[in-house]
Formats: C-alpha cells, structure tokens, sequence
C-alpha cells in the first residue's frame, strides 16, 4: 500500500476517534484529554521531521481534523474519506 492511501486512512481514522469524542463530550461525559497520536505517524509517513513539525503544522493538522465534527457519524467513517484526502 502506497504511503498517501495510508496517510489517508489514518487520518480518516483520526477523524473518527475525534467524533466520538466530540459526541461523549455533548453527552456530557467527561473526556479527559486523550491522543492516539496518528498525527506524529502521519509526519513520519510524509517525511516530515520531527524539527519540521512547527507549531503552525500541527495546528493546520488539528483545524483539519476538526472539521469531521460537523459530519454525521457512520460506524466505518467511509464519509470522512472526502476530508481525509482534502486534509
């Protein structure tokens, strides 16, 4: 599997984690923070060094990862692919 299909699919799955914790945070349950961090894999797999993950990088990577909370929750996340390749 070619590095961009991968990428692509660990943040569809990054994605994924955050809708649901954006759902149990407005269901009221406290969430404390909790990272799979697929963002430092994602870095790893574009060749991007640790150096090279600035401030201004990670913060495009969150803002970007946060728009799956206006999208409907589907239990494989296949809508979130669109996201997920514009990301």
């Amino acid at each position: 599997m070619e590095d961009r299909i991968v990428i692509i699919e660990l943040i569809k799955e990054d994605m994924r984690f955050n809708q649901f914790i954006a759902a149990l945070r407005k269901l009221g349950v406290e969430v404390y923070e909790f990272d799979l961090d697929l963002m430092s894999i994602v870095a790893k797999l574009m060749e991007i060094s640790y150096e090279e993950m600035t401030d201004s990088w990670m913060e495009l990577y969150v803002t970007e990862i946060s728009k799956c909370e206006d999208v409907s929750i589907e239990s494989l996340g296949q809508n979130l692919y669109p996201l997920a390749e514009e990301c």
